[in-house]
C-alpha cells in the first residue's frame, strides 16, 4: 500500500484547484492500438483492458498527464493500478464491499460523478465572454479600487505597562529628524518583538487601509487601522492600545494614494469568479431538479430520539502557549 501511494504521489495524481478556470472536458488519452479490449494486465484472471487503462490516465490532472510520455512512466502507473486491483479483490473476498462504510463511500462517489458530469456539460470557461467580464468590472468597480494605505510598523508587548515604558523611552529621545525617529522605532521593535514573525522586520505589519474606505479589507491587523490613520505624519507614535490579549503602539512609514486597478490586471480574477458563479448556479439547478423529482419523507419523531454528540473542549490559549513553549516555538505568532 505504501508503495502504491508513493507511486501515485510521484506521478502527481493529487488534484489541485487551477489558478485559472479550465474547461472540464476530459482530454482522454488514446493509444494507436485498434483493439482497446486487449488487456494490458491480468489480475487473478480479471483483465485490465487497454481502454480502461487509458480511461484512468485521462482522469489524472491535466498538468500531470505529460509525465506518461515514456514507457517507464506508464509501467509505473500500471504497477500502481495493479496494486490497487489486488487490494480491491482482497477486500471483496473478505466481504468488505458490503459494509455500510463502503456503501456510503460508493454513494458519495456516484453523487460526485453525477455533479461532475453535469457541470462538465453545462459550464465551460469558453462560454465566459469578454462582454460579461467587462460588465462585472463596471458593476463592481469599487472592489477593484485600492483605498489609501499606510505602511505600518508596531511594537507589541504582553503588558500595558511594558508597552508604555518602551513608548515613553522612545518619546524621551531627541531626534535629528523624522527618519531617525522611525529608524530608532524599528530598531527597538526588532529587539523587543514578542512575535517570531516580526523578527528582523522592524515591527512591520504591512499596509493598513483607511478604515473609512468602503472597500477596506479585513485582516488580523485591521483593528489597528484607526490608530494608524489618526497619526498626523510618519514617525508619530500612537498611544498604547489593547490588541487581542496584547498591547501595542505604532507608527507609519509612508502613505500610498488610492488607485483603481485596470481591467487588464483583474481580468483573470473576474473570469475565475464568473466561472465559479456559473458552476454554483448549475449545481443549484441540478440539486433543485433532482430533489424536485424525489419523494422525501422526514420522521421528526425519530430525529428527536437522537442524542447530540458531546463536543471536545477546545484547548485554552494558556494551554496552547504552554504546549508550544514545550516544543520550542511561540504560538503567539500564529494568532
Amino acid at each position: 500500500m505504501k508503495k502504491m501511494v508513493l507511486i501515485l504521489m510521484a506521478l502527481g495524481l493529487t488534484a489541485c484547484p487551477p489558478q485559472k478556470p479550465e474547461d472540464t472536458t476530459r482530454d482522454v488519452a488514446r493509444s494507436n492500438a485498434k483493439d482497446h479490449s486487449e488487456p494490458v494486465a491480468s489480475i487473478d484472471g480479471r483483465p485490465l483492458t487497454l481502454s480502461e487503462f487509458e480511461r484512468r490516465i485521462s482522469h489524472v490532472p491535466v498538468n500531470a498527464r505529460s509525465r506518461f510520455g515514456s514507457v517507464e512512466a506508464r509501467k509505473a502507473f500500471l504497477e500502481a493500478q495493479v496494486q490497487f486491483e489486488v487490494l480491491s479483490l482482497r477486500a471483496e473476498r473478505e466481504g468488505l464491499g458490503s459494509s455500510a462504510l463502503t456503501r456510503d463511500e460508493m454513494k458519495e462517489a456516484l453523487a460526485n460523478e453525477l455533479i461532475d458530469e453535469a457541470l462538465r456539460k453545462n459550464v465551460r470557461a469558453a462560454d465566459i465572454t469578454q462582454a460579461a467580464i467587462q460588465a462585472y468590472y463596471e458593476a463592481h468597480k469599487a472592489e477593484f479600487t485600492k483605498p489609501i494605505r499606510r505602511d505600518v510598523v508596531a511594537i507589541f508587548q504582553d503588558s500595558e505597562k511594558d508597552a508604555n515604558v518602551l513608548r515613553d523611552s522612545l518619546n524621551a529621545i531627541e531626534y535629528a529628524d523624522d527618519k531617525q525617529r522611525i529608524y530608532t522605532f524599528r530598531t527597538v521593535a526588532d529587539s523587543n518583538t514578542i512575535f517570531v514573525e516580526q523578527r528582523k522586520k522592524g515591527g512591520a505589519i504591512g499596509d493598513l487601509a483607511d478604515p473609512q474606505a468602503p472597500q477596506a479589507k479585513s485582516g488580523r491587523y485591521a483593528p489597528l487601522a484607526p490608530a494608524a490613520f489618526a497619526l498626523e505624519k510618519p514617525g508619530d507614535f500612537s498611544p498604547v492600545i489593547a490588541f487581542e490579549k496584547y498591547f501595542v503602539f505604532l507608527t507609519y512609514l509612508s502613505e500610498k494614494p488610492a488607485e483603481v486597478q485596470e481591467l487588464s490586471s483583474v481580468e483573470d480574477e473576474i473570469r475565475q469568479t464568473l466561472f465559479e458563479q456559473s458552476r454554483s448556479a448549475a449545481f443549484d439547478a441540478l440539486e433543485a431538479e433532482v430533489l424536485g423529482k424525489a419523494k422525501v419523507e422526514v420522521n421528526e419523531a425519530s430525529l428527536k430520539l437522537i442524542k447530540a454528540p458531546v463536543a471536545e473542549k477546545p484547548m485554552s490559549r494558556e494551554a496552547l502557549d504552554a504546549f508550544g513553549a514545550a516544543l520550542g516555538y511561540d504560538t503567539r505568532e500564529a494568532r
